[in-house]
């Protein structure tokens, strides 16, 4: 109990006083039967939304009922002495809107009409699986293929095994719980359709004893009976919980994950009989692992891994000619978000890059002249005039910013621009250089300055004389 639920009861008590006092009927009321002790515990966990009012209504077990609560409504109903009967759970529900519904559901289950009990017998228990609430082993021993016995024999009290059971005073069960040392995994309560639903009297009483709720019965050992007339040639119950594995151990069955590597057969059959678990040996670890399970790997998919050697070691890839497969992660490459074989990476359009690196063919560009792939975005890469991808080293830049590869190209030695052969040819000069010629009158002037003399030889002098004059003179 909490502070604030501490002061609720002290103004409950002072309200009941005052009551008490001034209103007759109610001092009947209070005099006749005592507040049920469920609104106590629900006071304790929430604060009802009209304190006043749930006092005034006086509510109480209703008699010879403690699953209901009797309540007056108002004034005028506590004057004839009328009161309304509802169950426990409802109640709560509209006085205390701030509780959850399993608190509620778990205070309600506190107040029920049968009785509890442990029974320790294979008798007793084969009585109440027969007799009681519906499931998938709530049949008679003929309905199964063991020979005429129940699967429910391997629980044998022998191995910890008993049974909680909720008996009504008429003598039906409704309610059970196979339990094993001081834990279950789950209850049922008799319904009107086929399979019975969890009972939550049953848990909370279960509870209250001490006992724990599980996911399986992991650990536990059920009693290992030879018959002949099924195929695991045990009695095999449907086991319950997260895990319904076995392994056949020392003349009893012990309980495991069923993808446990040890795990031999699977109690998941309703008539009596257990599956042998499919198992084959990891081909990377050596780990026991379900067929079912594991992942078979490799363009034929014929080697059997387990899920964690998968993980680890293989990639989903594409192969020979696009298929799909696992492959050991040595094997592969990786392009963007896939992964590819490297021996089938012309099968799936994937190129090697001159740096070594994979890409999508249709990211990357073939430069013929060195016979290499590159992006197309690589910044190395020109587009020449003759419509050809090519390296810029490879080109020169010419007169009119088009690149061309350098030797389809040539460079005027009067001005240093570049030309593509196949726009224009050189022209020579007299002196024997090559140009464009947007300047060839330019040299042809320049010519014209200068001719050639004949030799003129006169007596005075030994050797001949070089005359030149310009033309005209």
């Amino acid at each position: 109990m909490n502070d604030k639920s501490h002061d609720t009861r002290v103004w409950m008590a002072l309200m009941k006083d005052v009551l008490w006092h001034s209103r007759g009927w109610h001092q009947r009321e209070q005099m006749q039967a005592y507040m049920h002790n469920a609104i106590y515990l629900a006071v304790d966990l929430a604060q009802p939304a009209d304190l006043q009012q749930l006092v005034l209504e006086w509510p109480h077990p209703s008699t010879g009922d403690i699953t209901k609560i009797a309540y007056t409504r108002d004034d005028a109903n506590g004057v004839a002495d009328r009161q309304a009967t509802v169950s426990v759970g409802k109640y709560l529900t509209r006085h205390f809107p701030t509780l959850r519904d399993n608190i509620i559901r778990d205070i309600a289950a506190r107040y029920v009409m049968g009785t509890f009990k442990f029974v320790h017998t294979m008798r007793e228990m084969l009585e109440v699986i027969e007799r009681g609430p519906n499931s998938c082993m709530g049949k008679t021993a003929d309905n199964f293929r063991c020979n005429g016995l129940h699967p429910y024999e391997a629980y044998d009290p022998e191995h910890g095994w008993h049974m909680a059971v909720y008996v009504e005073a008429d003598g039906r069960y409704t309610g059970r719980a196979l339990c094993n040392a001081d834990t279950f995994v789950r209850t049922y309560r008799a319904s009107d359709s086929t399979y019975s639903s969890e009972d939550d009297r049953m848990r909370v009483w279960l509870e209250e004893q001490g006992y724990q709720k599980v996911s399986s019965w992991e650990g536990q050992r059920l009693k290992y009976i030879a018959v002949s007339n099924n195929d695991c040639g045990f009695l095999a119950p449907y086991l319950d919980g997260a895990y319904q594995g076995v392994i056949v151990s020392s003349g009893s069955l012990l309980i495991c994950d069923e993808d446990d590597g040890d795990a031999e057969y699977e109690c998941s059959n309703q008539n009596g009989d257990a599956s042998e678990v499919n198992r084959r040996s990891c081909e990377d670890c050596g780990d026991r692992v379900s067929e079912d399970d594991g992942y078979w790997v490799n363009r034929d998919e014929a080697t059997l891994v387990c899920s964690s050697c998968c993980d680890d070691h293989y990639v989903h890839a594409y192969g020979r000619n696009s298929e799909q497969y696992y492959i050991h992660s040595n094997d592969a490459v990786c392009v963007g978000d896939e992964y590819y074989h490297e021996n089938y990476i012309s099968d799936n359009g994937i190129v090697v890059l001159e740096d070594g690196e994979y890409c999508d063919i249709d990211d990357a560009v073939y430069i013929e002249s060195n016979g290499e792939h590159y992006r197309d975005d690589d910044e190395r890469i020109c587009y020449t005039v003759d419509g050809e991808h090519e390296l810029k080293d490879n080109c020169v830049l010419l007169e009119n910013d088009e690149y061309c590869l350098t030797d389809d190209a040539w460079q005027c030695e009067h001005s240093g621009d570049w030309y593509a052969n196949s726009d224009c040819d050189p022209v020579t000069t007299a002196c024997g250089k090559s140009i464009h010629e947007d300047y060839a009158d330019e040299y042809e002037t320049q010519a014209e300055l200068f001719v050639e003399q004949p030799v003129v030889w006169t007596p005075h002098e030994r050797g001949p004389v070089e005359a030149t004059t310009k033309e005209g003179e």
